[in-house]
């Protein structure tokens, strides 16, 4: 006959890879529910929807209002630099075009030039022929004077288009300057207005940011312990849903007292009990101890479901490596869940019974 010394441990189930929390990162209104209790996600989806929405009785939704003038002042942006682009191809069109008519007036003034200069050339010629006339008494004093006046007229033409060409190319090298320059004043004004849509584009951002964020999975794997609804209020640092990482297997946290701690090792089979599965109908399952921690655990870090009353006293935490995942119950698999809370048999020790008889002998021979 033999005897088997057992510890019986009160622990929960718990992912191989623990537990991800997905956390509310400000203080609003779930407004969207985008995953279902056992779904599969992949890190980065979208599992809820806070809105960081706020009523104010004098304006309204205060964020709404806020993002509405950011978006007619980007609209009004928008619009002002169209205007401008117009403005400065107009603008350019009409020097261009003012450039090539200048130099058409200047091409011709100096073709008018070079012909005036010929008749300037011609009067003088005629004027010199006519003073020689006159000193021989052919022609009289006042037809010199009137050819004299006649070369003076063509000079001053000559001098008058001259002015006018010169006129025309201080114009036409402004012009030349202006355009480039226009080029420049258009670009930085375009350019101001570009920082300004840039700053406003930010500030909308910010806003829609802080009026619904989208939270997503840390992780791939599946959700659970979903406790979020919408309509619900969300507080920062709540966990909204639980996620528990793929490949991870589940795994019993036992807690035992430091009074039999003594025996434990690692290797040692374990009978388990679910709560949410009467033994009495479905009996036990096997698991066996695969660490044992080295320092005690207060009953504050307990989680929520096993701090009970009767764990005043701080108490070691045992792993268990489950022999299988699933409950089978009524012809179905049951799959086990995070959280579950079960009782445990560690069966410490393997003794016969004429050892237990023997045990006290031996002590006192110790003794002596």
């Amino acid at each position: 006959a033999s005897y088997t010394r057992k510890e019986v441990a009160t622990g929960y189930l718990t992912p191989s890879k623990g537990k991800v929390r997905v956390l509310t990162p400000l203080v609003g209104k779930i407004t969207e529910r985008r995953v279902a209790e056992g779904a599969q996600v992949r890190a980065g989806d979208v599992l809820f929807v806070v809105s960081a929405e706020r009523e104010s009785v004098a304006a309204g939704a205060t964020l709404e209002a806020a993002a509405a003038e950011l978006q007619n002042r980007r609209t009004s942006l928008v619009g002002e630099k169209e205007k401008q682009l117009a403005l400065a191809k107009m603008n350019e069109a009409a020097l261009i075009s003012r450039r090539e008519k200048v130099g058409l007036e200047l091409q011709q003034l100096r073709d008018e030039i070079a012909t005036q200069r010929e008749r300037v050339h011609r009067s003088e010629e005629q004027l010199e022929r006519f003073k020689s006339l006159a000193a021989q008494g052919f022609i009289s004093a006042a037809q010199v004077t009137q050819r004299e006046d006649e070369k003076l007229e063509q000079v001053r033409l000559l001098q008058s288009s001259q002015r006018a060409a010169l006129a025309l190319e201080r114009e036409m090298a402004t012009l030349k300057q202006e355009i480039p320059l226009q080029h420049l004043r258009a670009d930085a004004q375009i350019a101001g207005l570009d920082r300004a849509l840039a700053m406003a584009g930010q500030e909308a951002a910010t806003f829609e940011s802080q009026r619904a964020v989208a939270v997503t999975s840390p992780v791939d794997g599946v959700a659970t312990a979903i406790l979020a609804e919408v309509g619900q209020p969300a507080a920062p640092g709540a966990t909204l849903a639980t996620v528990l990482p793929a490949g991870a297997d589940l795994e019993a946290h036992l807690l035992v007292s430091s009074r039999a701690i003594g025996f434990l090792a690692v290797g040692q089979p374990v009978r388990l009990r679910y709560a949410a599965f009467r033994f009495e109908r479905f009996g036990h399952y096997k698991g066996v101890v695969t660490s044992i921690s080295k320092t005690t655990v207060n009953p504050q870090e307990l989680p929520a479901q096993i701090a009970t009353s009767e764990m005043r006293e701080p108490r070691y935490r045992i792993t268990v490596k489950l022999e299988q995942q699933s409950i089978q119950a009524y012809g179905k698999d049951y799959p086990l869940v995070a959280g579950m809370q079960l009782d445990a048999d560690i069966q410490i020790e393997h003794r016969k019974l004429y050892q237990l008889i023997l045990d006290p002998l031996y002590s006192m021979a110790r003794r002596v």
